[in-house]
């Protein structure tokens, strides 16, 4: 299998500029499908990008992944930056993560809330109101009462209600699967 990808960088001036002939490096399992986690990792370095400070974990989609296999069409993935390590020689290593991230405790902190809903599918409808979700391969159970969230992040609801339901979950190219 042939894999042919582009990664654009939007950076803050909100200019898109293709960064393949500065990439040094690309690690192993970038893109790699993880259970029960809501976002996908993507870590390069690169030499001669300039990454303002400010536009670190600003949760705006900074990275853009072109990527195609065989002959198949073009996907693209977007990413939000995570944090850099300045290396040797100019190298800047960059970590980015889907979008998916924004759920999780680092960036949307805790929530504290009522939620009424009448099923799993629809409570977790609302938890995640801008992220594609896929329910093809999910059962879903109804709810006989009203779902109260304290002191916890999304990303540990769902963790939750996958652990009493039984229900795994990954991110792959822009949707999680349940």
């Amino acid at each position: 299998m042939q894999i042919k990808f582009s990664i654009y960088f939007t950076n803050h001036l909100d200019q898109i500029i293709k960064i393949d002939k500065n990439i040094v490096d690309v690690e192993d399992g970038i893109l790699e499908v993880e259970i029960n986690k809501l976002f996908n990792t993507l870590t390069f370095t690169t030499n001669g990008v300039y990454y303002e400070p400010s536009i670190i974990n600003d949760l705006m989609p900074r990275i853009e992944v072109k990527y195609q296999l065989d002959e198949n069409e073009v996907i693209s993935e977007f990413f939000v930056l995570d944090g850099v390590d300045y290396l040797l020689e100019n190298n800047i290593k960059v970590y980015a993560k889907s979008e998916g991230v924004r759920y999780t405790y680092k960036y949307g902190g805790n929530v504290d809330k009522l939620m009424q809903v009448v099923s799993v599918k629809d409570l977790l409808m609302q938890l995640l109101p801008t992220m594609t979700l896929d329910f093809n391969n999910f059962t879903d159970i109804p709810l006989v009462f009203d779902y109260e969230i304290k002191n916890k992040s999304i990303e540990e609801v769902v963790h939750d209600l996958s652990g009493i339901t039984m229900f795994e979950y990954y991110y792959d190219k822009g949707v999680l699967y349940l």
